[in-house]
């Protein structure tokens, strides 16, 4: 993720702030601080599509796991256990790729927080700069 370099030093004694600036700046406050909210939904719905695998993960085992328990398991119970086999895989696999994304988005909303935290608390100690001038 690039973040581009933002001077918050605050306004001097020798500095002026210009309309144009101040619109400037509150645009790129809003949008850093709205981006951690766009990711927490982002977040959200990858947690849902990770339970939902983890649910067909969790059926197709007890069912695989039922009829593996069988005394005698017929030649259509081996094929199930086979067929069961060949699914868990593919589900595995997919529910190992979707959670990386969970934990990648995770990671992400939790730096956009830091960052955004930042941002918040330079403004914040520019205006603080700002009113003590003004005094």
């Amino acid at each position: 993720m690039s973040t581009f370099p933002i001077n918050t030093g605050g306004p001097t004694a020798s500095s002026s702030l210009s309309a144009s600036h101040a619109s400037d700046s509150a645009s790129i406050e809003a949008i850093m601080l709205a981006r951690p909210d766009a990711l927490k939904g982002l977040v959200e719905k990858q947690a849902e599509i990770v339970h939902n695998l983890n649910e067909q993960l969790r059926t197709l085992s007890a069912e695989k796991a039922e009829l593996a328990g069988k005394a005698t398991p017929t030649k259509d119970d081996k094929d199930r256990l086979n067929a069961l086999d060949e699914q868990l895989a593919g589900l595995v696999n997919q529910q190992s790729i979707q959670m990386t994304k969970l934990q990648d988005l995770a990671n992400k909303m939790t730096q956009s927080l830091e960052i955004a935290s930042s941002v918040a608390k330079k403004f914040y100690d520019a205006g603080a700069g700002l009113i003590t001038n003004l005094r």
